[in-house]
């Protein structure tokens, strides 16, 4: 009789054992993949109740710890076992303590990629992929943040979400071959890579890849485009609020700012202004490297008046200056440039950032015990003189910030125009997100094979309910991803007060179809044909059209148009820089004018306040 029960108590845990496995198997789905077998979770959306794939935590790259810190990424290996893409874990690359929006757990070994998909046909493995590289000023955010369920689940496209190196460990360099900075930028790169190698196993077509991106993870998407290293790894680009010439995107004194790193952490004994031989470069990093990261994020890395640690011209990745690169068109065309299709595009508020970039500079000034009123109004004045030359000169060059007769155009054309500070502001949105979107679409315009498309997102969202209006910097990012509206109010601080709402769901539906259909024909007019009665045509210099977008679109000519006369052709024209390409304004035709933004609050701020600046980009 014991023996019996003993049979039958095995018997038991055998069949729960089977039952249990069972019931794991049917929540997880096995991909057996170039990289290795990847095991990934079968996901219920709760509002659809559809079901859609994930796989979390993917790594792309060896970890870059000891020797690998400050260089290049190294492919990781061919995973012998099969990997774990099950677990909902946050793998963080470290942040500054001065700009972290909540998350405390970093880690270096952070080089990972997310895939998400609605199902995996392995009679059809053609959807189309789009790779999301985040924003955050190169300083900030990372892949898991932006959630894209509905998203693939909707649009039947592969989302891959990747991590790579920010701030310091991501940008830092001596402009030397001992650290030449860009490593996040290689990252990006090589993250599209194992993505184009390894896609098909997830259903993915890897010949048809889009990238996109918002705010910084835009100025990546920019300067990925007109890389000389990625001719033929991805055929189409969307980057919203900003490109590779947006002014957060180049750093121009990345050796004093990475010497100051040096000095605080004991790896360099001199000035920031001595002189540094390659030499003394390769012992200054080999000290680095040995540096605990929390002692690097400890150094704020953050200045009013310059970008510090974000991508430089390196001779390589990028080769020169990315306003000279994007008007080189035999350049564009020996990197494939042409061969690809694009989407660019800002929002309505964008300035939302600018002025809180403004308040922060009132903010540090006023702190000063020590002047009188009258004193700190100078200083004031001189730092906005310095940052305005900051503008002019990533626009238009070192020679543009001292010609007089330029900076008088511009500072008069503003100021003419807008209030007190509010030059200021409108001009450091203008180049941060106007005028570089309008960089990248008159160089794709150059072919009439290249289609380019411009969104203007005018959209004013009913969960704000604060005194501002509009969609704010990175809030456009909630009408195709899956993100509480009470996360983002804590980054931008811009009176997001209630989730979607019955109208915003229905343009949050309208601008995820949009974007879908970018990424699945390149051409975004066919989801909009049960909304606007006309044609959104390829943009062209001669009649340029865009998208107004809103709960009701429609099609607009020459958006801003007296912007860019000014930056176009007015101030080359006084520098004697003007193309003879530039001097078809088309001023018979009126163009739509642009809706400005309401005032706005102090928001983006870095530094000694933890909020973001407009150097911070989604």
């Amino acid at each position: 009789m014991e023996l019996i029960k003993k049979f039958l108590l095995c018997g038991c845990i055998v069949y729960l054992m089977t039952l249990c496995d069972l019931i794991v198997n049917v929540n997880t789905v096995m991909v057996d993949s170039p990289f290795g077998k990847i095991q990934g979770a079968k996901k219920t959306d709760k509002i659809t109740g559809q079901s859609y794939l994930s796989f979390k935590g993917i790594p792309y790259a060896k970890p870059p710890l000891g020797d690998l810190r400050f260089t290049k990424p190294q492919p990781h290996p061919k995973i012998v076992e099969t990997f774990d893409a099950t677990k909902d874990d946050k793998i963080i690359c470290p942040h500054p303590d001065s700009a972290t929006i909540g998350e405390k757990d970093f880690t270096e070994d952070c080089l990972i990629l997310n895939i998400y998909t609605k199902s995996i046909d392995k009679a059809n493995d053609s959807k189309k992929v789009l790779v999301f590289i985040h924003g955050g000023g190169f300083r900030l955010a990372f892949s898991t943040f932006h959630d894209p369920k509905s998203f693939v689940i909707t649009q039947d496209v592969v989302v891959v979400t990747v991590n790579y190196r920010i701030g310091i460990l991501g940008f830092l360099s001596l402009e030397n071959e001992a650290a030449l900075g860009n490593y996040g930028l290689w990252d990006q790169q090589l993250a599209i890579k194992w993505v184009k190698d390894n896609i098909r196993a997830f259903g993915g077509d890897p010949d048809d890849i889009t990238i996109a991106g918002e705010s910084a993870g835009a100025a990546s998407v920019g300067l990925q485009i007109i890389s000389p290293r990625n001719k033929g790894l991805f055929s189409k680009a969307y980057a919203q609020s900003g490109t590779g010439t947006s002014n957060f995107a180049i750093s121009f004194n990345a050796q004093s700012h990475a010497l100051s790193v040096a000095k605080s952490t004991g790896c360099w004994g001199k000035s920031i202004d001595d002189y540094i031989n390659v030499k003394e470069s390769t012992t200054v990093i080999d000290c680095l490297r040995n540096v605990p990261f929390a002692a690097l994020t400890a150094f704020s890395g953050y200045s009013l008046i310059d970008v510090q640690f974000t991508p430089r011209v390196d001779g390589d990745f990028i080769p020169d200056l990315p306003a000279k690169l994007i008007v080189d068109e035999e350049y564009l065309d020996s990197i494939g440039f042409y061969e690809r299709t694009y989407l660019t595009g800002f929002n309505n508020n964008e300035a939302v950032s600018s002025d809180g970039y403004l308040q922060s500079i009132k903010m540090v000034v006023s702190m000063d015990q020590g002047p009188s009123d009258e004193e700190k109004q100078t200083t004031l004045k001189s730092y906005l003189k310095r940052i305005e030359n900051n503008h002019i000169k990533s626009r238009l060059g070192e020679a543009a910030s001292s010609d007089k007769n330029a900076s008088n155009a511009i500072n008069r054309f503003y100021k003419r125009r807008f209030l007190d500070e509010r030059a200021f502001v409108e001009m450091t949105t203008d180049v941060g997100y106007f005028l570089p979107s309008i960089d990248l679409l008159r160089a794709a315009s150059k072919r009439k094979t290249c289609n380019s498309y411009l969104i203007y997102f005018n959209y004013f969202p009913n969960f704000m309910k604060g005194s501002h209006t509009g969609t704010p910097h990175g809030a456009d990012l909630l009408f195709w991803f899956d993100m509480d509206t009470s996360n983002l109010e804590k980054l931008i601080h811009a009176g997001m007060q209630e989730d979607l709402n019955e109208e915003d769901l229905e343009v949050k539906k309208m601008f995820s179809s949009l974007i879908g259909e970018f990424i699945r024909s390149g051409n975004p007019e066919h989801a909009l044909k049960d909304y606007i009665s006309c044609s959104w045509p390829r943009y062209d210099v001669s009649n340029p059209r865009y998208l107004n977008f809103n709960d009701k679109p429609w099609i607009g000519s020459f958006l801003e148009k007296d912007k860019q006369d000014l930056w176009l052709h007015t101030v080359p024209n006084l520098m004697g820089t003007l193309d003879a390409e530039n001097t078809n304004t088309q001023c018979g035709i009126n163009g739509v004018p642009f809706l400005a933004p309401s005032p706005y609050i102090l928001v983006f701020l870095f530094g000694l306040f933890s909020i973001i600046t407009s150097r911070f980009l989604f």
